[in-house]
């Protein structure tokens, strides 16, 4: 296939779905640790950490309120609860406020999405500062995959994120396991927290109560589980102390977990003059495309879950509109998602150049014959 456009994009995509392909680029690897403080509206500081493209909260969120001073409300209830919650709400580790400068808040799912009453007609809130954001699983993705391409993972796969050890601060429970933040400084073991990001073994607050501190240490996405068009489950992404990799999974709302912030600077960078390529490999370049769910389905484009649906496999453009939900209703779908790349200004190249555009194309099961995609170069 040759069109107007000059070098090559690599792409997987799964389901059927229409595609504008225009070239992207990538800024230079920024170094991690030039750091920065930033306040929330309570005037709590927090650290800032540049990976690439990325800046980064290097503390656990502990505001009380949301970006606009809206209170959010604190729990203090049983666990029963707890569960039952509908709107936002934040409780301390342990009930313990003395561990907040250390571990920040548990917030429920609903705090997160800036749901503060239970009024269907009222706009939910803003949970971030402006110019941050509670980060998506593409977000994560992008920040392991800086850490594996600059020597942070356990091991030498820049595909399994095995950062575990890396990220981790703090005490965790001892652990065999090679890499593992359990098994820190030990034969087959890494030291702690190398790359600076403080990420701490809290646990969590559901329905039986805080759970699991000292083992594991989940933080909030707010990126909806695919398998939930009513958007009660979202992703977390979480470490353990007995495992060297990083982990994706769907937790409810009325489950309580830590939140990092996230200014995420790759969408400035994409016309800079450098090579034009994109590999989907940094997975929250997605945030630069236009993303559209013309079907109305509630679901369109991701990146970075890979085919077996984990984190830390191979990135790659997923339409989850067919993948997930016909995996648990076995409903075929029709999806019509669409994801248009950023322009790119090609008045460098004459007319005369021959500019090709490659790229692959993979479908989610070999049991479904009938996906197809569209491919539309475009300009104007």
């Amino acid at each position: 296939m040759r069109v107007n456009v000059p070098c090559s994009i690599k792409l997987s995509l799964y389901a059927q779905f229409k595609l504008i392909l225009v070239i992207i680029s990538f800024g230079a690897i920024n170094p991690a640790f030039s750091q920065q403080v930033v306040f929330d509206y309570d005037g709590n500081t927090y650290t800032i950490g540049d990976y690439g493209d990325q800046s980064w909260t290097l503390q656990n969120y502990r505001c009380t309120s949301y970006a606009d001073g809206t209170p959010i409300p604190e729990f203090n209830g049983t666990q029963s609860e707890w569960a039952a919650l509908t709107t936002g709400a934040y409780t301390h580790v342990n009930n313990d406020s003395t561990n907040d400068e250390i571990y920040g808040l548990l917030y429920n799912g609903y705090a997160v999405k800036g749901v503060h009453d239970n009024d269907a007609s009222t706009p939910n809130k803003v949970f971030a500062p402006e110019g941050y954001q509670i980060p998506s699983a593409e977000q994560y993705v992008s920040l392991g995959a800086w850490l594996a391409d600059n020597g942070f993972n356990f091991t030498s796969s820049v595909n399994a994120y095995t950062s575990a050890a890396a990220l981790a601060a703090g005490e965790w429970e001892s652990s065999n396991a090679p890499g593992s933040p359990g098994k820190s400084l030990d034969t087959n073991g890494m030291a702690l927290n190398t790359s600076g990001f403080g990420w701490y073994a809290t646990g969590w607050r559901d329905n039986i109560g805080f759970e699991l501190m000292g083992k594991y240490g989940p933080h909030w996405t707010r990126t909806a589980a695919d398998w939930d068009a009513s958007e009660d489950w979202s992703y977390t992404v979480g470490i353990n102390w007995e495992n060297a990799r990083v982990f994706l999974n769907g937790w409810t709302n009325n489950v309580g977990f830590p939140v990092r912030l996230v200014q995420d600077k790759i969408c400035e960078e994409y016309n800079n003059g450098s090579v034009f390529n994109e590999s989907v490999r940094y997975a929250s370049a997605i945030d630069c495309w236009t993303n559209i769910d013309a079907d109305g389905d509630g679901r369109s484009w991701g990146a970075g879950r890979g085919q077996a649906g984990t984190f830390g496999t191979d990135v790659s453009f997923v339409s989850s509109s067919y993948w997930v939900i016909s995996q648990t209703s076995g409903t075929v779908l029709y999806p019509d998602n669409w994801l248009i790349s950023p322009a790119i200004d090609l008045s460098s190249y004459l007319p005369s150049d021959s500019l090709t555009l490659e790229y692959n194309v993979t479908g989610r099961t070999k049991d479904y014959s009938q996906e197809h995609y569209y491919g539309l170069p475009g300009s104007g």
